[in-house]
């Protein structure tokens, strides 16, 4: 009982293994005629349920889909007609090692010099062969039995004028292998597919090829115990076949199942990134559209390097971004989303928010007469310029100004007695200014810089030009008396209170050029040029 048991594991083994050794070596090499086949050709073969004829075009030798049922120790009877003095040779693959040099895979030979010969025998299938399916070989070989002949010999031998033709022997009659239906491709990008076909009851697994070639595979498949296989690193826009074919065991396979798909196009990054409308805490971020996108991801930090997760899902092509530090350089990144988990690569852009523009202090309105007054402010850092704007209104300027490189400047050309704002605003370059700073002040009436004695009152200078030291002089002091420089420019340069009518001044480190001097004391207002040589 135990030696029996122990037989029927050994023979359950060498099946597997024999299953194992069939599934992998399915590619065949062919005989080779080099003068055709003519009338040098089978013509007919009667082989059990085999009952075949040869088709006109003599090329054709792959009939593996006819098949015949034969018993492992028993003969087949065969029929071989041919024609033009050709031999009659007959080879089967047991070992399904993809040849028939094996010994015993040459089951008949013989060469009957006839125009056309008919040859009647018997082949034996030997009984250590396990059920399943083999390849069998018919050469009808000019000239050859096949075996010894100077003309040829050989399965895949070379031979002057002949053919071959193969069919299957189907040993124990196993069940038909039905070919897989329901191939699909889904989940489509440029460069992947998931591809799916359905169950076929009885299979053990199944094969699959993926090639650009839409006739059967002619050898075997990469096996897959599964209904489903993701296909990566295809090439986009490309047409592929997927061929699958069902795995029955012991050798036994369906036909080849086909289905065609194509790649999509590539899955192209963005163009065109831009950042508009810079400030120093935010820009208007944008990019062009790409026709393959179902929308993009964008990622915005201060690393030129490729982000390293997923970024912000937009179906726009613009971003506002905000809360940004100024003078800070920023990276944006965007990359677009062509669907079923495919993104292009990252494409990146620079820019830098510009430095905080601080608004002027210190703004003053200073000689103030019935009709011009001299505005001044302290120096901004890092200004590149100032805007500046006289009105009647309290409310900011909603345009430009009047720009000066200057911290002050001279209006000559007011009404008196009348209220006025001064707005100045820094310009810190490009469209990067301040707030507004605004000051307000009164020209003064006609009367209030003059008086019946005006052209008795004095003020000079002297000597004039002078090299460095000034001496003022003015015929009269009020409560409060103030002295004011200023270049040619109108910018000041100096201002002092005075007390007594003789005020002397030190010039000397003022450059050569043109100044103005400026006396008042509330009742009078007088002015000199002065030359400094």
């Amino acid at each position: 009982m135990k030696t029996k048991n122990l037989l029927s594991s050994l023979s359950f083994i060498v099946v597997i293994l024999f299953s194992s050794w069939m599934s992998n070596a399915q590619t065949y090499c062919s005989p080779t005629f080099a003068s055709g086949c003519s009338n040098w050709k089978n013509q007919s073969i009667v082989a059990g349920s085999i009952n075949w004829t040869g088709p006109t075009a003599c090329t054709t030798w792959d009939f593996t889909n006819t098949s015949t049922v034969v018993s492992a120790g028993g003969n087949l009877a065969m029929t071989v007609v041919n024609g033009v003095y050709c031999g009659c040779s007959v080879w089967v693959d047991f070992n399904s090692d993809g040849d028939f040099d094996d010994s015993g895979e040459n089951l008949y030979s013989n060469y009957i010099a006839s125009g056309t010969a008919t040859y009647s025998f018997s082949i034996a299938i030997p009984a250590s062969i396990p059920n399943g399916l083999y390849r069998m070989r018919v050469v009808a070989s000019w000239g050859s039995n096949g075996t010894t002949s100077p003309n040829g010999t050989g399965a895949c031998g070379s031979y002057s004028y002949g053919n071959y033709d193969d069919f299957t022997l189907n040993v124990g009659g196993i069940a038909p292998c039905n070919a897989p239906a329901l191939l699909n491709a889904s989940a489509i990008t440029s460069s992947s597919a998931v591809l799916t076909w359905g169950a076929v009851s009885g299979a053990t697994g199944y094969e699959y090829v993926i090639d650009n070639n839409a006739a059967a595979p002619s050898g075997s498949g990469t096996f897959l115990n599964a209904l489903t296989y993701t296909a990566n690193g295809l090439t986009p826009s490309t047409t592929y076949y997927l061929h699958v074919r069902t795995d029955c065991g012991t050798g036994n396979y369906s036909t080849w199942s086909n289905y065609s798909f194509t790649t999509n196009a590539p899955c192209l990054a963005p163009a065109n990134l831009n950042a508009a409308n810079i400030t120093a805490s935010s820009a208007l971020l944008s990019w062009g559209s790409v026709s393959t996108a179902t929308g993009y991801e964008y990622v915005l930090d201060n690393s030129p390097l490729d982000p390293t997760t997923s970024g912000t899902p937009t179906l726009a092509t613009t971003y506002n971004a905000s809360t940004l530090s100024p003078a800070t350089t920023y990276y944006l990144h965007v990359r677009s989303n062509c669907g079923n988990g495919e993104f292009s690569p990252w494409a990146t852009y620079s820019f830098s928010t510009i430095s905080n523009c601080n608004a002027v202090s210190n703004l003053s309105a200073n000689g103030v007469t019935s009709t011009s007054a001299t505005i001044s402010w302290s120096p901004v850092s890092g200004a590149s310029g100032y805007e500046y704007v006289v009105d009647n209104t309290v409310a900011n300027p909603s345009g430009s100004g009047t720009a000066t490189t200057l911290t002050n400047f001279n209006t000559t050309t007011l009404n008196p007695s009348t209220l006025y704002y001064v707005h100045v605003r820094t310009s810190c370059g490009s469209t990067n200014f301040s707030t507004w700073n605004t000051l307000n002040f009164t020209t003064k009436s006609p009367n209030a810089v003059t008086n019946v004695n005006e052209d008795a009152f004095v003020f000079e200078c002297y000597p004039n030009p002078i090299n460095g030291i000034a001496y003022f002089h003015c015929s009269a002091l009020n409560t409060v008396s103030h002295l004011s420089i200023y270049d040619i420019s109108g910018r000041q340069l100096e201002s002092i209170n005075i007390t007594n009518t003789s005020t002397i001044y030190d010039m000397t480190h003022f450059p050569n050029g043109v100044y103005f001097a400026l006396f008042e004391d509330g009742l009078h207002s007088k002015q000199v040029k002065i030359i400094k040589r």
